[in-house]
C-alpha cells in the first residue's frame, strides 16, 4: 500500500476559513482512503493546535511525515500556501508521485459513497 501525503492550505485569516480548510483536506483524505492509499493528512493531526508550539515546529514535522510517503496529493490552491509550496518543492527534488486533487471529483465520490 502506497502512503500518501495531503497537501493542502491549513492557515488562513479566520477561524472559519481554517476550519474550512480542514474540512477540505478531511475529504481529501477520505478520498484517498477509498482509492487505496494509506493517507497522511496533516490538518487532522494538529487541528485546532495554534499556539501550541510556533509554526515552523509544525512545519519541519510535516516534512518529517512527507518524507515517509511515496505520494502526495495537491488541494487545488495549494499554491497560495508557502507550507504547500515547500512541500512540492521536497517532492521535485525526491521524485513522489504527485495528485493534483479535484475538489468537485473528490465531492462527487463521497457523496456517491454516502459519506457526505
Amino acid at each position: 500500500m502506497k502512503l500518501l501525503y495531503i497537501a493542502a492550505p491549513y492557515r488562513a485569516n479566520t477561524t472559519i476559513k481554517t476550519q474550512h480548510n480542514i474540512y477540505q483536506a478531511n475529504l481529501m483524505a477520505q478520498y484517498y482512503w477509498l482509492r487505496g492509499f494509506a493517507v497522511i493528512c496533516p490538518h487532522l493531526n494538529t487541528a485546532n493546535f495554534d499556539g501550541l508550539v510556533p509554526d515552523h515546529i509544525f512545519l519541519r514535522g510535516t516534512m518529517t511525515m512527507l518524507s515517509k510517503c511515496s505520494d502526495i496529493a495537491l488541494h487545488p490552491n495549494w499554491l497560495a500556501s508557502a507550507g504547500c509550496r515547500d512541500e512540492y518543492e521536497y517532492v521535485n527534488e525526491n521524485k513522489l508521485t504527485i495528485h493534483y486533487t479535484n475538489i468537485d471529483e473528490v465531492i462527487r465520490l463521497l457523496h456517491e459513497e454516502g459519506l457526505i
